[in-house]
């Protein structure tokens, strides 16, 4: 059926979620790692400066991360959304065009 000037079944779009959802859990396990960091005694003493360098790092690189899961989950959603809107479409017009209602 066609969507917005592309042709795409709600079976694809379905499928397209799914692959996104994947996503997501990689991006939620990269979040959850990049939250375990290591002590700054955990280097000794010299490597405490190496250790506030890298987590001040990765604050930015967290705060990063947990947006693109956030957008990630925000589209799957509306990926899903999309789906079931083209299924209930696409199942209401094949119900007309064979008589049921």
């Amino acid at each position: 059926m066609p969507n917005d000037g592309f042709e795409a079944s709600p079976d694809q779009i379905s499928a397209h979620a799914a692959q996104i959802d994947k996503t997501t859990a990689l991006l939620d396990a990269t979040v959850s790692a990049a939250r375990a960091r290591m002590g700054s005694e955990d280097f000794g003493l010299i490597g405490t400066l190496l250790s506030a360098a890298c987590n001040s790092s990765m604050e930015d690189a967290t705060a990063a991360l947990t947006e693109a899961l956030a957008a990630g989950q925000r589209h799957a959603a509306a990926v899903r959304g999309w789906a079931e809107t083209s299924r209930v479409t696409e199942e209401s017009v094949t119900a007309l065009f064979q008589g049921e209602r």
